[in-house]
């Protein structure tokens, strides 16, 4: 487990070593740590350039997150809401497949390591088009949040499907993989999964149109518009 110096890190690293060291309890973890090859690991104190991997991801949120607030002033209470519900946003985004089973539409989520379920969150009004003057504070945050999902969703699902030049032949998509459908307006912490079912091959054995099944139904969709999920190895 790599993280920077937080005292939120390396404190949870001390209470650990602390609760090994006594009860009945502090064994089985032991094992089950040895087992996994589990260990902390902290990278050297003012070097976040070495955190490249979870960096990247915070430079992302802020990227976004500085356009959206701009100038705005809140309270503590606003702001702490704001963070919470972004720290919610970033950690339901999807990973990989939960399970093997290929009717499974479930993922494997930064959430499922915090509270060992995916990050839901309430369906609300949506308030992206309208007047920030006409809103009352609440909404005032909740359309900061919109916002922010709207941008930072569309960054991640390119990331995902990386459209570089076609200078070499990639493999055609399978049937059963797992995947993300590119939809516009979600509501926040929501991914549309669905599963390929069928593929439909032009002349040159290339596969540019799938047809996918999602919790509700089926329907075709260009390969342009999904972005495949890493499969469980």
């Amino acid at each position: 487990m790599s993280s920077d110096n937080g005292t939120n890190f390396v404190g949870a690293e001390k209470e650990l070593k602390e609760t090994l060291l006594k009860g009945k309890s502090a064994e089985s973890i032991s094992n089950f740590a040895n087992q996994q090859g589990i260990n902390f690991h902290f990278i050297p104190p003012c070097s976040p350039h070495l955190g490249g991997l979870w960096e990247a991801g915070v430079k992302s949120m802020n990227f976004h997150l500085r356009r959206v607030v701009g100038n705005a002033k809140h309270t503590y209470e606003e702001f702490n809401t704001l963070l919470c519900q972004i720290e919610a946003l970033l950690n339901s985004r999807t990973n990989c497949p939960l399970n093997n089973n290929p009717d499974d539409l479930q993922v494997l989520t930064p959430g499922h390591f915090l509270i060992g379920t995916s990050m839901l969150a309430l369906p609300d009004h949506t308030a992206v088009n309208v007047t920030s003057n006409r809103l009352r504070r609440w909404s005032h945050v909740q359309q900061m949040i919109q916002h922010l999902w709207k941008c930072w969703s569309h960054d991640y699902l390119h990331q995902l499907q990386q459209r570089t030049k076609w200078k070499e032949v990639k493999p055609n998509v399978t049937i059963g993989d797992l995947l993300l459908v590119k939809e516009d307006n979600l509501p926040h912490l929501v991914w549309k999964k669905a599963l390929i079912i069928d593929m439909h091959t032009g002349r040159d054995g290339l596969v540019r149109v799938v047809t996918i099944r999602t919790a509700t139904r089926t329907f075709k969709r260009n390969i342009a518009k999904i972005c495949v999920l890493p499969k469980l190895d």
